[in-house]
Order: C-alpha cells, then sequence, then structure tokens
C-alpha cells in the first residue's frame, strides 16, 4: 500500500507544480534590440562679423532737419542697410562734439572723430584751397556750379585732403544760392558802402572790402548772437542758415544775387577708412555719391519751400538788377584772380583751369 501511495503523491505534487507555476508566470517578453543612433555632427554657427563703430560730427553749420542733415541721415541709413549693420554711423548735429566749422578738417585728420562735413570756405584757414568752394559770382546757378564742383574741382582736391591732411572725400553738398540778407533792397552796389556785413571766405571778403563794406569776421556760432546785439547790418547767406537763425526775425529782404554760395564736402579719416574691408570701402564711397544727388533733390526742395513760406514770415525776396549783379561779378573776379595769384602754385593752376572749363575771359 505504501508503495503505491508514495510514487502517487509525487505524481500529485509534480501536477500541483505545473498548476501553481502556470497560474503565477507569464513568459518572458521577448527582448528587442533598438538601433543605437550615430551622433550627428551639427554645424558650427557662424561668428557675427564685428561691428564697426564709426561717429560722426555735423558742425553748427548743418541741423537735423535742414537739407545739409537729411542728405547725412540718408548716408547713414544707406550704409547701415548696405553693409547689414556691420558699419554703424554716429551723428551728432550742430557741432555737438565741440568742434566748429573751421576746426573739422583738423578734427578728422587727428582722428578726434571718424568723419563730418568740411565747409570749404571755413576750412581755408588751414587749407587756403577750400576758398575755391565759395569763389563769389563765379557761377550763376546750380547745375554749371555742380558740374565744375563734380568734374574739376573734387577731383583737384582729393589727392590733398589724403595726402596732405589724412582725409577722404566722399561726397559734398551745395549751401544753396546766395542771398543778402538786409533791411533794404540792393539795387545798386553804392549802398552797401559803409555796412556792416559778416563775411566769410577769402575772396568774398576780398569782393565785400572792394564794395566799401565794412566786413566783420564771425563764426557760425556766433550769429545768433550778433543778430540779436544789433553787431551787424546783415550778410550773404543760404536758405539753410535763415532757416537755422530764424533771420525775418531782423531782416526785412532777402536779396537774390544770381550766384551759388558754396559747398561742403564729406570727408572720412584715412586710417579709419582704410581699415575697412574693401567691400566696405566700396559700400561708403557708392553710398556718398548717393547721398550727394539726394542733398542736391532736398536742396532745390527747401528753395522751393522757402519761396513759399517766408513772405509769409515776413521776408521778402528782392531780385537785384541784372546790372548790379555783372557789376558785383566783376569785383568777384578781380578778387578770384588776385587771391589766385597771391597763392601761386595748385591755386593758380586750378584757377586757370577753371577759368578755360567756364570759358571765362581773363
Amino acid at each position: 500500500m505504501n508503495k503505491i501511495r508514495y510514487p502517487f503523491l509525487a505524481v500529485v505534487c509534480v501536477l500541483l507544480l505545473v498548476v501553481f507555476v502556470g497560474l503565477g508566470c507569464e513568459p518572458a517578453e521577448e527582448v528587442v534590440e533598438e538601433p543605437v543612433e550615430e551622433p550627428v555632427d551639427e554645424p558650427e554657427e557662424a561668428e557675427p562679423e564685428e561691428t564697426i563703430d564709426w561717429v560722426f560730427n555735423i558742425s553748427s553749420t548743418g541741423t537735423a532737419t535742414s537739407p545739409f542733415g537729411k542728405a547725412i541721415s540718408h548716408f547713414k541709413e544707406r550704409v547701415e542697410e548696405e553693409s547689414n549693420g556691420q558699419l554703424q554711423i554716429e551723428l551728432h548735429f550742430g557741432g555737438a562734439l565741440g568742434y566748429g566749422a573751421s576746426e573739422m578738417l583738423e578734427a578728422i585728420s587727428e582722428g578726434f572723430v571718424d568723419g563730418g562735413d568740411l565747409s570749404l570756405p571755413h576750412i581755408a584757414g588751414a587749407e587756403p584751397l577750400g576758398n575755391f568752394g565759395s569763389l563769389p559770382f563765379l557761377h550763376h546757378g546750380y547745375d554749371e556750379y555742380w558740374d565744375w564742383l563734380d568734374n574739376l574741382l573734387v577731383p583737384r582736391l582729393t589727392p590733398v585732403l589724403e595726402d596732405n591732411w589724412g582725409v577722404v572725400p566722399f561726397g559734398s553738398f551745395t549751401f544753396g544760392q546766395m542771398y543778402l540778407l538786409w533791411n533794404e533792397p540792393l539795387n545798386d552796389v553804392e549802398q552797401l558802402e559803409g555796412e556792416r556785413f559778416r563775411v566769410f571766405g577769402d575772396t568774398t571778403v576780398k569782393l565785400f572790402e572792394s564794395l566799401g563794406v565794412n566786413v566783420i569776421y564771425l563764426e557760425v556760432e556766433e550769429l545768433a548772437g550778433a543778430m540779436e546785439r544789433d553787431m551787424i547790418d546783415g550778410m550773404p547767406n543760404s536758405n539753410p542758415l535763415i532757416d537755422q537763425l530764424e533771420a525775418w526775425e531782423y531782416y526785412d529782404y532777402r536779396n537774390e544775387m544770381g550766384a551759388v554760395i558754396g559747398s561742403s564736402l564729406f570727408g572720412i579719416n584715412k586710417e579709419s577708412f582704410e581699415a575697412l574691408p574693401p567691400d566696405l570701402q566700396q559700400i561708403v564711397l557708392d553710398v556718398g555719391e548717393e547721398m550727394t544727388q539726394a542733398g542736391r533733390d532736398y536742396l532745390i526742395e527747401d528753395d522751393t519751400k522757402w519761396d513759399e513760406e517766408l513772405p509769409e514770415r515776413g521776408m521778402e525776396t528782392h531780385h537785384v538788377p541784372e546790372e548790379t549783379v555783372e557789376e558785383m561779378r566783376e569785383h568777384g573776379k578781380d578778387a578770384w584772380i588776385e587771391w589766385a595769384a597771391e597763392e601761386g602754385g595748385l591755386a593758380q593752376e586750378i584757377m586757370d583751369e577753371t577759368f578755360e572749363y567756364l570759358n571765362i575771359e581773363h
């Protein structure tokens, strides 16, 4: 009996074990190895190009809202656009950095600022050839003046400014027509005898002195105070300065004299310019040409504006008789010839070339 019971019990235990295992254990899941992704090399981001900052001083002859200011603002915007922001230009108007019109050539040359405007008659104390920018009564109108400026004067002045002063010209701006601001309508040169006029530019001074004018030398920065204190009876000047000085508060007449008053060049410190890569140098020069034309368009618009607005402000435009203008032009011609002979050298060469270019007998 025992012999039968023990095998039977063994079989029952095995069966129970099988049932127990079947009920309590799940078959193991098959482990599937996922493929390992190889690391992908991310392209390195290019480092941004270095931003170059230039500081420009615009002397007190130019305000931000004048045609002059609009022209240099156009330059800033277009250079920053064309260079994709690599070249940034910081403008300071009205001589905010402390350099007046007569100091700008030295300020740029010495690198106190990277660039700015060079009013040719105002820099003539440092560079006498600047007088060519404002020879009185040399030109009859804008088109003739700009043709001579672009094709004769600027090409002749550029190497002088670059080699002698370390300044690279990159554009120009014309101040506008010459008007005699005065409380009388000018009809005859004899009216000018003994009058106190503020005059700038060596040759313009010679002209007015030859007409008996008591010439007073004042910087642009001093004009407002001089008018308030009645230090001067009048002055030759242009629309941008009429606006800046609100000259209609002091003078009744804007005597139109049929002449262009002068120009500024815009210049950059040569070391600052040559530190630029060639592509940025070309952008500066190309946009400089664009700015020059834009400035002329702004000037003509401004002339039209003031022709309409000045009568409303109490300033009358008087057209000086042609015979009086011609008499003044002859005095001006004598002043040009005398000045060029005194300077000699390159001044005389450029004067001779100018006479030939404009078909002026001398």
